[in-house]
């Protein structure tokens, strides 16, 4: 599969549109009550995974990287509303890894700072897919699919399994007790009609366009 075939794959748009709610889910998380943004927060972070791994295998097109747009503000920003909203929940007790420098068993982890590094590489990763240029799509991709494997997907995976025994242990008391909102965020439509993908679809569609075996 060419990267132009790749980056207009069913599995490469499923992954972006996935990726594009976990951002909004994590920029608007103080806008929900906690249960909401627990609850959405166990289903994104599942259906992002899943997506993923679903990618067909893909390689970079250029050498360099592509362009940054996360910035440090933008990082403090997810880390200090996901820990607003989950309180006393952010953290959890985690084993070490052989690359950290504390070698404790058990080290303390931070919700907030797992959906802090995941929203910095999957918000750069569809901001440059957006620009339409085919092989800045290509590696937004292979490059979002290079960090997921050496450290965005563990923190995927340990990020769910916490809100998992969030949800599932709190009681509902203690939840309507600790309401930060009442937006649901699968109330927003995200509109992408104007993305330039979504009009090369609409073009492939009408011009009942298929793409070679």
């Amino acid at each position: 599969m060419n990267y132009r075939e790749f980056v207009y794959s069913a599995e490469a748009l499923n992954f972006i549109k996935t990726a594009n709610e976990v951002c909004v889910w994590a920029e608007e998380i103080r806008l929900m009550g906690k249960r909401v943004a627990v609850e959405q927060g166990m289903r994104l972070l599942s259906l992002l995974y899943s997506g993923m791994i679903s990618l067909p295998d893909n390689e970079a097109v250029f050498e360099e990287g592509n362009e940054k747009y996360v910035t440090e503000k933008d990082w403090s920003d997810i880390f200090r509303n996901v820990s607003v909203v989950l309180g006393s929940h952010n953290e959890y007790p985690d084993f070490a890894a052989d690359t950290e420098y504390d070698r404790s068993e058990i080290v303390t982890r931070k919700v907030s700072e797992d959906i802090a590094d995941i929203y910095q590489e999957i918000k750069d990763c569809t901001i440059n897919f957006r620009t339409g240029t085919e092989e800045v799509m290509n590696d937004a991709l292979w490059e979002c699919r290079s960090a997921f494997e050496n450290h965005w997907g563990e923190k995927t995976l340990r990020a769910a399994m916490q809100l998992h025994r969030v949800f599932y242990s709190v009681s509902l008391t203690d939840f309507e007790n600790d309401e930060t909102g009442n937006m649901d965020v699968n109330n927003k439509q995200i509109n992408t009609n104007n993305w330039f993908l979504s009009r090369r679809q609409k073009e492939f569609r009408d011009d009942n366009y298929e793409l070679p075996e």
